[in-house]
């Protein structure tokens, strides 16, 4: 028989084992019978036969012990037996069994949780049929484009205009064209813009979506067939094309229930109208992780949205991102060389880089997505947690391994019995190991249920106070459950090796002899196995809580930062009137209108607009100059462009001059108000009261000066702001009470003012801060819970550690008492050796944390990575911990019975 033949029957097997034996005594008897038979025909006596035929066949036994082996290895088989052994053990002890399993189940369910995650945000590939070859060109350079309308979003490994090799993945419209015929044999690229805000006006009714402007070549480049009608191609591109769209799967599903007669007829994205031309397929989403496009539109439709959008022929004009779909994985090379040529020769022509700015471009990987705004958005708090959820998977192995090594001394005898009847030392481990399967298997099954779970719940914080529903559908995935299976796995051999191999390291002879209800006691020096489990639990726990505590008060610092407005019963009201398409005056009489209809509103004290909201990440930043001043260096400032009653309505205090007035509107006049620390920067010691200023496309006269106060962000210290006044589509309402009462009126006024005008959003100041620090909040919230979990574990492990020795202990702490040994003294002094073991892992966990929480330094506020107050808390709070798990093992020694323990001896 050939070696895969005997493989495959052996497998064949393990399966019908039952039913074989049977067979196999029934052929054996039937062949005895047989040579029995024969014999009697040769005139042997009947019981002479059947020895005679008994000894011509052989050994029956061995006959069965050879076919067995032939048919399944006796060490599978072995093996079959253990486990079946263990499980038996594991039910005969419930109370054990649950406690490890529900410890191994929440150290594997949170690392599973967070590995679905982070699959789902940055690892899962585009479904495409070959994202390996899909490449997203980024640009670097030794400084930043020599034009203020280069943009730069972020991408995988761009730094964006700072630094000293700026970088980043936004070309012109010429640079792509260009890039473009220099790839063409070698790879074919595509250009992509996102539209960040869609309203889709549909027969249905409107929605609001995001959405790319794309090149006709993307969808086929990627390989995407539709799922009804077309999708975009190069036709589309042409300037006589009539406006085409394509929608997404889902929209199409929701608004027209699926059906093709949707193909042909005309939708209307931000008030302009297009063909829908086609569906994309079910499983397709966007060009990252986290998208869901609603819609998508050739790129020269982003003026037809935008007049004000810099156009596709603008040589200085950098926001295009570029893909490209090799035509082979080799091609990478050549792709990346042709590409670079083409690039810097558009960019030299056009000047937007000189030649001894070392501008180059290189092609990155982009099989998990093109745009990977939502992986770079979640990765930091992600790859954080990552770490703090692997100290507590190895929190849990260690309390694991702790319990078991509790547990073997009370089987010395079951193990003394094994040996002295001729197991080897390994059998015997292999018997105590396959416990540890067991459990970890259970622990897994449990863990996989508790990580399905809390990969919602995880999204759920991922996005709580981030304004929007977490972008992934999380779900478990093959990928998850061989995790899952794996981290089991790592858990048995980490938690049950050590201990099985210990536990068979027994003196038959001695262990014999032990009394029911002891065990043997062998001289260690240093520390013991299950104390250096305690010390090393104890450490990755304050390791975890010095790191949560770190966090914590980067929060609090944040909350307590001076803001220099007053944030309390103001309400943010965002607009949408793309649809009406109005611009310049028309839209700031608008704004107007609306704005004097919301002071009206009972329990409004104020009411005004800007372009963003205070403190909402928004970010707007030009050079200004002073013409009076012409040789005078420019000033690098943000501005934000607001209406009358701004500062009033927001309290932000006016030092000098006078407020932006409704007058200022209906005279279209160019003004300006600046804060404090631009005054200081830009004019010194001198008024700028009357001054002029140009930045922005425009002269500005100032008018007023502000104090500071926080405009983006809420860390470092107060920037130079130039207030200048424009319409917005932000309103800002002062409210007398809680916003909440006025947020129907505020609907009613809207609507009123103008049907092309659409709220978009509405929230309080406050919950428009706590958007800004949802990542800062969330890190605070899972590290504390993480290390709270670790705590608890840790205090479990002591816990255990202490009862074992308390009960192994028993017979010298009766002596004890019975020599005089005051039952106080015994609780002190149980209290203080688990207390001990406390201290030597918080020393340790400390020592580590003073190395690894530097890496946390870029998360941390007005703290330092070295913060005495959060390492002493962390201490302080383990030990706290720690005297309250010891204090139940302490009192039970102390009232302990000598006569009782003395007569059991």
């Amino acid at each position: 028989m050939s070696r895969l033949r005997r493989l495959l029957a052996r497998a064949a097997g393990l399966t019908t084992a039952r039913r074989d034996e049977a067979r196999l005594r029934e052929e054996m008897a039937e062949h005895l019978a047989l040579l029995a038979a024969e014999n009697e025909r040769a005139g042997l006596p009947r019981d002479e036969a059947r020895r005679q035929a008994a000894v011509k066949f052989g050994g029956v036994e061995a006959a069965k012990e050879a076919w067995r082996e032939e048919r399944r290895p006796a060490w599978l088989e072995a093996t079959g037996r253990d486990l079946l052994r263990a499980a038996r053990r594991l039910r005969a002890a419930p109370g054990f069994t649950a406690v490890v399993v529900l410890t191994l189940a929440l150290g594997i369910g949170a690392t599973t949780a967070l590995f679905s995650v982070m699959d789902a945000v940055m690892w899962r590939s585009l479904p495409v049929p070959h994202p390996n070859r899909l490449v997203l060109l980024r640009w670097q350079a030794r400084r930043p484009a020599q034009t203020s309308n280069f943009y730069y979003f972020p991408c995988a490994g761009a730094t964006g205009n700072g630094g000293p090799n700026p970088s980043s993945c936004t070309f012109s419209g010429p640079m792509f064209r260009a890039i473009r015929r220099r790839l063409r044999g070698t790879a074919r690229a595509f250009a992509f813009f996102p539209l960040f805000r869609a309203v889709i006006t549909a027969p249905a009714g409107a929605t609001v979506s995001g959405g790319y402007f794309v090149s006709g070549g993307l969808f086929s480049a990627l390989g995407i067939t539709p799922a009804a009608g077309r999708l975009l191609g190069p036709g589309d591109d042409s300037p006589g094309a009539p406006p085409a769209a394509v929608v997404s799967y889902g929209y199409w599903q929701r608004e027209w229930g699926g059906s093709r007669r949707a193909i042909g007829q005309v939708i209307k994205v931000n008030g302009v109208a297009a063909t829908l031309v086609g569906v994309t397929p079910a499983g397709f989403h966007g060009l990252g992780s986290g998208d869901r496009a609603g819609v998508w539109l050739p790129l020269r439709m982003i003026q037809q949205l935008n007049p004000r959008f810099p156009g596709l022929n603008d040589t200085g004009a950098g926001f295009l991102e570029i893909g490209a779909a090799l035509n082979h994985a080799a091609a990478r090379g050549a792709a990346q060389a042709r590409a670079n040529a083409a690039f810097l020769s558009a960019a030299l022509a056009a000047h937007v880089f000189q030649r001894q700015d070392g501008a180059r471009v290189a092609l990155l990987p982009a099989a998990r997505g093109l745009n990977t705004a939502a992986a770079l958005m979640f990765a930091p708090p992600l790859e954080i947690l990552m770490a703090a959820v692997a100290l507590l998977l190895l929190i849990a192995c260690a309390n694991v391994a702790g319990l078991l090594l509790a547990r073997a001394p009370g089987r010395q005898k079951e193990i003394a019995i094994c040996l002295a009847l001729g197991a080897g030392r390994g059998r015997v481990a292999g018997q105590l190991f396959a416990e540890s399967l067991w459990l970890a298997m259970g622990g897994g099954l449990l863990g996989l249920a508790i990580g399905a779970w809390g990969a919602r719940a995880l999204a759920a914080l991922l996005t709580a106070g981030s304004g929007g529903a977490f972008p992934v559908a999380v779900s478990p995935n093959p990928a998850v459950l061989a995790f899952a299976a794996g981290v089991a796995l790592f858990c048995a051999v980490l938690s049950g090796l050590m201990p099985a191999w210990r536990a068979s390291a027994v003196a038959p002879a001695p262990a014999l002899k032990l009394a029911p209800g002891h065990v043997a006691r062998r001289r260690q020096f240093g520390l013991g196995t299950g104390q250096g489990l305690v010390i090393a639990q104890a450490a990755l726990s304050v390791l975890v809580l010095a790191g949560a505590g770190l966090l914590v008060r980067t929060l609090g610092n944040l909350d307590r930062v001076r803001l220099g407005f007053n944030p309390r019963h103001l309400l943010v009201v965002n607009v949408d009137a793309s649809t009406a398409r109005l611009k310049g005056h028309a839209l700031a009489e608008l704004d107007e209108q609306i704005r004097r209809r919301l002071a009206a509103i009972p329990g409004v004290t104020g009411a005004t607009y800007a372009q963003v909201p205070l403190l909402s990440g928004g970010y707007m930043e030009d050079s200004f100059t002073r013409p009076a001043y012409p040789h005078a260096g420019a000033v690098t400032a943000p501005f934000l462009g607001v209406g009358p009653g701004f500062f009033r309505t927001m309290s932000i205090p006016l030092v000098a001059g006078r407020e932006f007035a409704s007058a200022d509107v209906a005279a279209r006049r160019k003004l300006a108000i600046v804060n404090r620390r631009f005054a200081q920067r830009a004019f010194g010691s001198a008024d700028p009261i009357g001054q002029e200023i140009h930045g922005n496309g425009a002269i500005w006269r100032i008018v007023g000066v502000t104090a500071n106060a926080r405009y983006a962000v809420l860390q470092g210290r107060f920037q130079p702001v130039v207030y200048t006044l424009a319409p917005g589509e932000v309103f800002n309402l002062r409210c007398a009470a809680a916003p909440g009462a006025v947020m129907p009126a505020v609907r009613r006024v809207i609507r009123g003012a103008s049907r092309s005008v659409a709220i978009a959003g509405m929230m309080t100041e406050r919950q428009q801060i706590a958007q800004l620090l949802w990542q800062q909040r969330l890190l605070a919230r899972l590290s504390s819970l993480f290390a709270a979990l670790a705590l608890l574990l840790a205090a479990l492990g002591l816990y255990g550690l202490l009862a074992f020795e308390v009960a192994r202990s028993s017979r010298e702490t009766g002596i004890r008492i019975a020599l005089g040994a005051e039952p106080g003294a015994i609780l002190r002094r149980t209290v203080a050796r688990g207390l001990a073991l406390a201290l030597a892992g918080g020393a340790v966990g400390l020592s580590t944390a003073a190395v690894l929480t530097r890496l946390l330094q870029a998360h941390l506020f007005g703290v330092s990575a070295l913060d005495p107050v959060s390492y002493a808390a962390a201490l302080a709070l383990l030990l706290l911990v720690a005297a309250a798990s010891c204090y139940l093992p302490a009192r039970r020694a102390a009232a302990l019975d000598p006569a009782q323990v003395i007569r059991e001896e």
